[in-house]
């Protein structure tokens, strides 16, 4: 059987219809998302104070430069920290020898009480009754050798307590003294000093430094005061540093619908003999 013939104009309209199918149409940029892109390439900026002077610096640079500073701060902050426990170390140490000082007036007296109880054990010994039938001169010799042992006892007694009673009240007029130092000193030096700031800082050195509440509220240093307190300050700069604020709820972007254009969309193909006469004669008048 023979084949039907296959015209050459056949052949090239399959091959045209191929080529359209495969085609492939590519579609113009946006300009938005060109800009979009070129804004997201150039790094952000953030502004950082230097000696009082307000630099803007890439993003990167200035959180780097953060970071030095705040390793900066971090280590003067321990080094006057140290400063002030070895000065607080000295001033203990000079306390505790002046306080061993203070002992040492007492120590003499002391023994001297110590002695005379044990002269005075020795009469308990003694057979009062039958020494005042044997020998009532001896008795009555040792009875006043005894007697002036616990008259002088007495006195050695009285001087040591009415001592004990001056170096004690030395000892609260002289804390009092140097609490009212300390607190002008805080006054002077921290900024809105207050009973409720001086709560906040006993609060703080109990629960972040591990200290007992007792030891730190009984503190007349201002020294170690100061020193807490600047942690504390240090503290709560880096927890606000490093805490990201929370994004601000955004809104939804509003769709806008745009008004329908004049006229009418309807192909003209489509239109009856009347729509189409209307619509070519809008056209017309539109020229």
């Amino acid at each position: 059987m023979e084949q039907p013939e296959i015209q050459d104009s056949d052949v090239a309209e399959t091959t045209a219809a191929e080529e359209s199918q495969t085609e492939v149409v590519e579609q113009p940029q946006d300009s938005d998302q060109t800009d979009s892109d070129s804004q997201v390439d150039s790094e952000e900026e953030d502004e950082v104070e230097i000696d009082g002077r307000k630099f803007a610096l890439p993003k990167s640079a200035a959180e780097k430069l953060k970071a030095e500073r705040l390793m900066q701060a971090d280590y003067t902050r321990k080094t006057q920290e140290v400063a002030e426990q070895r000065k607080a170390i000295e001033a203990q140490a000079a306390a505790v020898k002046q306080q061993s000082e203070i002992h040492q007036q007492f120590v003499a007296e002391i023994a001297e009480v110590v002695a005379i109880d044990k002269q005075l054990q020795q009469y308990s010994a003694v057979d009062w009754n039958r020494l005042s039938d044997e020998d009532p001169v001896q008795a009555m010799k040792l009875d006043r050798q005894m007697r002036e042992l616990q008259s002088q006892r007495f006195q050695l007694s009285q001087t040591l307590t009415q001592k004990q009673q001056q170096q004690a009240l030395a000892r609260q007029q002289e804390t009092a003294k140097s609490i009212q130092e300390g607190l002008a000193v805080l006054e002077r030096d921290i900024k809105g000093w207050s009973p409720e700031v001086a709560k906040q800082v006993v609060s703080y050195a109990v629960q972040n430094l591990g200290a007992k509440q007792e030891t730190v509220a009984s503190i007349t240093d201002p020294g170690l005061i100061k020193a807490i307190h600047k942690a504390q300050m240090y503290d709560q700069l880096v927890a606000k540093q490093t805490t990201k604020p929370k994004p601000e709820a955004q809104e939804k972007p509003v769709t806008r619908i745009a008004a329908a254009k004049s006229g009418t969309s309807k192909d003209p193909d489509k239109m009856s003999v009347k729509e189409w006469t209307d619509w070519r004669n809008a056209q017309l008048k539109r020229r």
